[in-house]
């Protein structure tokens, strides 16, 4: 089954009815947290909350501007946090012309300081322009790839070998419960979202990421549960609470 999400920022008109976007089918979401290191998406921790009380997954992203990295990574630290806990994956999106490797990887150092994981989110156009980035901490972590072309399956660029979250709609999808016009995304492999593996990498590992999205069932409590991102709670009421 392919599973499928918009990311959204300040740009589209708020508040947004996330039970319609759930209503619609779509399981995530990606929500932008940053940018640089000075800006906050003032709508950031009202949509993530008003997500996850849908029932949705839902990621953070920091947009990696010009600028030191390590602030970068600071300054998103310092938001993502409020609604995020260590171990979630924060995608970083790299697509700023003017903006190194180096920086990327600076921001991607201060935040998996903070114990966050990280994935990376890129374009084809963009990644042959740079040449071969040397991306040092891109390896073993997830790809959100921007795949426009009608079949969806340019393949992962070097270091990766499969791509987790294929965007394949750049702002020019109506959502239900969104206002304007959205980014749509489906999962990348199998339409697996990168749940686990996000969990599971460690840094400079080749994790996975056909193994990423499972809904597996099990008890506790005597209770029928679902392992869901990377915790696993009641697939039911306690997944749709925000959590804090």
């Amino acid at each position: 089954m392919t599973v499928t999400g918009p990311d959204v920022s300040s740009n589209q008109p708020h508040p947004i009815d996330w039970h319609q976007v759930r209503a619609a089918g779509h399981t995530f979401a990606v929500v932008k947290a940053t940018e640089g290191s000075g800006y906050s998406n003032p709508y950031f921790a009202q949509d993530v909350r008003g997500a996850r009380a849908a029932g949705l997954v839902v990621w953070p992203y920091h947009w990696v501007g010009a600028g030191d990295g390590a602030s970068q990574g600071n300054h998103a630290v310092s938001v993502i946090r409020q609604v995020f806990g260590p171990a979630d994956l924060v995608w970083l999106d790299f697509e700023q012309a003017g903006v190194s490797h180096q920086i990327l990887d600076d921001t991607r150092a201060a935040i998996e300081r903070a114990g966050f994981k990280t994935g990376t989110y890129t374009y084809p156009d963009f990644w042959s322009r740079i040449g071969d980035p040397g991306c040092q901490m891109c390896g073993g972590r997830p790809l959100w790839w921007a795949d426009y072309n009608p079949a969806h399956n340019r393949p992962a660029p070097a270091p990766w070998t499969q791509v987790a979250l294929r965007q394949t709609d750049g702002t020019s999808v109506s959502v239900p419960g969104i206002g304007g016009l959205s980014d749509m995304s489906r999962g990348g492999q199998r339409g697996r979202t990168p749940h686990r593996q996000a969990r599971r990498q460690q840094p400079g590992s080749e994790a996975d990421a056909g193994a990423a999205h499972r809904s597996r069932p099990s008890r506790r409590g005597g209770r029928r549960v679902r392992c869901r991102d990377r915790l696993c709670r009641p697939f039911g009421a306690a997944a749709r609470r925000a959590q804090p």
